[in-house]
C-alpha cells in the first residue's frame, strides 16, 4: 500500500509577541520593523537620518525611521504594520504610542539622487535582520538632501558617517559629478579635511 504524505500547509507570517517598542534602540526597533516586513513578502531599506544615526553615531538623533519598500500595496503595508501596533496617520506615516520612532515607509525604486541602488547591507541584530544603504549610499544619500535642499543637517551627518566608517570617497566623488554638485562635493571633501 502507498503512504501518502500529506503536503505541510505553507505557514503564515505571524508576529508571535509584540516587543515593548519603548525599551528599543532606533537599531532595534528599525530590525524589527524591516524583518516583520519582510516576512511578508515586501523589501524594506532603511534610509535617511535614521540610517545615518546606524553609521553616524549617537550625536545623530533622529526621531522618524525611514524605509523604501519594494512590493509596496498600501492596504497590505497598513495592514502589516497594525499587526506590531503602528497605525497610520497618512498614506506613509505610521506611529505606536508605545514607541519613540515615528516610521516613514515610502515605495521604491531604490535610488540615491537619480541614482539605483543595486547593493544593500544587511546588519544582524538580535531581533532580525535589517536592510541599509550601505555607509557610502547613506553618505550619498545625505548628500543628495544637501545638494539639492542645502540641508546642512544632511551635510553633518555625512560627515559623521564619513569620520566613523570607511567610505568610497570616489564613486562619492564621481556620483556628486552626475548630480551637478561638485562644487558642494568640494565643500564636504574639505570639512572631512580630504584633498580633492
Amino acid at each position: 500500500m502507498t503512504k501518502i504524505k500529506k503536503i505541510p500547509k505553507k505557514k503564515k507570517c505571524v508576529v508571535k509577541r509584540v516587543p515593548n517598542f519603548n525599551e528599543l534602540s532606533l537599531r532595534e526597533t528599525s530590525a524589527v520593523i524591516c524583518t516583520h516586513l519582510a516576512n511578508r513578502g515586501h523589501k524594506p531599506t532603511l534610509v535617511g537620518r535614521s540610517c545615518a544615526a546606524i553609521y553616524g553615531g549617537m550625536s545623530i538623533k533622529p526621531d522618524i525611521i525611514e524605509f523604501i519598500v519594494e512590493n509596496y500595496e498600501k492596504d497590505e503595508i497598513k495592514s502589516a504594520m497594525k499587526k506590531i501596533g503602528f497605525r497610520a496617520v497618512d498614506r506613509s506615516k505610521f506611529v505606536n504610542s508605545k514607541s519613540r520612532f515615528g516610521v516613514i515607509l515610502l515605495p521604491g525604486p531604490l535610488t540615491v539622487g537619480d541614482d539605483l541602488v543595486s547593493k544593500i547591507a544587511v546588519l544582524k541584530t538580535k531581533f532580525g535582520l535589517l536592510n541599509a544603504l550601505t555607509a557610502t549610499d547613506c553618505v550619498r544619500h545625505r548628500l543628495s538632501m544637501y545638494y539639492r535642499c542645502g540641508d546642512m543637517e544632511a551635510f553633518e551627518d555625512a560627515l559623521k558617517i564619513a569620520r566613523s566608517k570607511k567610505i568610497d570617497l570616489h564613486s562619492v566623488a564621481r556620483w556628486s559629478e552626475w548630480e551637478w554638485s561638485t562644487d558642494k562635493y568640494s565643500e564636504f571633501t574639505k570639512a572631512l579635511g580630504e584633498k580633492d
